[in-house]
């Protein structure tokens, strides 16, 4: 399937006609002869304190994006533009772009790494500016976003799911039973201390992955 048709597939999940800007970003080379389908999953959005739609559960569920306080926050959960203009400047993206690069796939020229695997966030509701989402998390939160990634895996039918944030996915409840043939994997988010720890080794962690998962041999 192609890309075009995978998010054309991924927008139309209830949720995304929503809040479209939040759909996963997709590669451009997220299908090669080259390595197997990757899906990366970090913990969750932010939003600027100014910011209030998200504070209550409910309301954010059954509200969309032009109901933000400031029409010009929609920038903070565009994984679109995010990928596009904020790579070299958001040190998760920048940080995952490097594990690829540093992985032994070959790649094509004029691709980046983030051009090679998907990505979305765990959490559908953001938190706070700079506030790991546990602080926030509701049973309703819980719910909502199991239901919309069991959404996103039956569309992307990843081989490989790689969680950056131990803390979504201790929250996955029945998710990985659902999907047996999918390899799931999780690490440090890369903007933790345990990233470049020597003992812990979050980003070495992810680049073996790749090597040992991702990349096809030939």
């Amino acid at each position: 399937m192609s890309v075009d048709e995978l998010k054309k597939q991924l927008y139309s999940i209830d949720f995304y006609q929503q809040y479209p800007s939040m759909t996963p970003f997709v590669g451009s080379n997220y299908e090669s002869n080259a390595h197997k389908k990757l899906l990366i999953v970090a913990e969750s959005f932010y939003f600027p304190n100014s910011e209030t739609l998200h504070r209550e559960p409910q309301k954010w569920y059954q509200s969309t994006a032009k109901d933000l306080d400031n029409p010009k926050h929609v920038d903070w959960i565009d994984l679109k533009y995010q990928f596009e203009h904020h790579v070299k400047k958001n040190f998760i993206y920048k940080k995952l772009d490097s594990c690829i690069l540093a992985s032994h796939l070959v790649i094509n020229k004029g691709h980046r790494g983030i051009d090679e695997f998907a990505f979305t966030n765990f959490f559908q509701r953001p938190a706070r500016d700079m506030q790991s989402f546990k602080w926030s998390a509701t049973p309703l939160d819980l719910e909502k976003s199991q239901e919309i990634l069991g959404k996103v895996l039956s569309i992307l039918q990843p081989d490989i799911v790689i969680f950056v944030s131990k803390y979504a996915y201790s929250c996955l409840g029945n998710v990985k039973k659902l999907f047996p043939q999918i390899k799931f994997f999780v690490t440090y988010h890369p903007q933790c201390r345990y990233w470049l720890d020597k003992k812990y080794d979050g980003r070495g962690i992810v680049i073996r992955i790749l090597n040992e998962e991702f990349v096809k041999i030939t």
